[in-house]
C-alpha cells in the first residue's frame, strides 16, 4: 500500500507542476513510450504534456502493482500433493503444466481459478480445474481446510466425461485427507 499511495504523490506532483524528487525512492520502472525498465526519477524535469506523464506514470505505477506484487506476502496456504498427483502434473505437456501452476498458485492465494467447477461425484468441496489446451487437463483439489490445499488428483481427460477410476481415485484421496484431520496422528 506504501507504494500505491508513493505513485499517486508523484502523479499529484507531476499535476502541479512539481519536479519529481519524490520519485526518487519509489522506483516505479517507466521509459519514454510507457513501458517499464526505468525509474521514474530518470524522466526529464521540464515536460511539455504534462497529462501524457501522468498517463503514462499511472500506468507504470499499476502495472508495479499488478506485476511485480509479490504473492509471497500473501498469507499462502500450502499445496499438499496426495498420492501421485504430483508426478501426474509434471507429466503434463509444458503448456499444461503452467496453466495449472498458476492455476494452483491463485488458490494457495485464496483467489478463484479461472476455469473451475465443483466435483460433486467426489465429495464436498472438491473442485476441479480445467485447462484447456491442444489436450483437456484436470486438477482435483479441495481447499476448504483453512491451512493447507490439498491437490488430490491431476489427469488428462480424454473423454467428454471424467473416467469413473479418476473419480474412484480422489475420491479415496479425499476420504484420506477427511481422516487425518478427523483423526490427527498422536505425536
Amino acid at each position: 500500500m506504501q507504494y500505491a499511495y508513493d505513485c499517486m504523490q508523484v502523479i499529484q506532483g507531476y499535476l502541479s507542476g512539481g519536479e519529481p524528487e519524490r520519485a526518487e525512492h519509489v522506483g516505479a520502472p517507466l521509459t519514454s513510450d510507457g513501458f517499464p525498465n526505468k525509474p521514474l526519477a530518470v524522466l526529464p524535469r521540464v515536460v511539455r504534456d504534462p497529462a501524457l506523464v501522468v498517463r503514462k506514470a499511472t500506468l507504470a505505477c499499476i502495472y508495479t502493482l499488478v506485476y511485480t506484487t509479490h504473492m509471497d506476502d500473501m498469507h499462502d496456504k500450502p499445496l499438499v500433493w496426495l498420492g501421485s498427483s504430483l508426478e501426474d502434473l509434471r507429466a503434463f505437456p509444458p503448456d499444461a503444466r503452467r496453466l495449472a501452476g498458476y492455476q494452483l498458485r491463485r488458490v494457495q492465494a485464496g483467489l478463484i481459478p479461472s476455469d473451475y467447477r465443483p466435483v460433486k461425484g467426489v465429495g464436498p468441496g472438491v473442485y476441479e480445474i480445467r485447462i484447456h489446451t491442444r489436450l483437456e487437463h484436470r486438477v482435483f483439489y479441495i481447499a476448504r481446510m483453512a491451512e493447507v490445499v490439498y491437490v488430490l488428483h491431476a489427469f488428462e481427460k480424454r473423454t467428454r466425461q471424467t473416467r469413473q477410476t479418476d473419480m474412484n481415485l480422489a475420491k479415496r484421496r479425499l476420504a484420506e485427507v477427511l481422516n487425518l484431520h478427523t483423526h490427527p496422528k498422536e505425536s
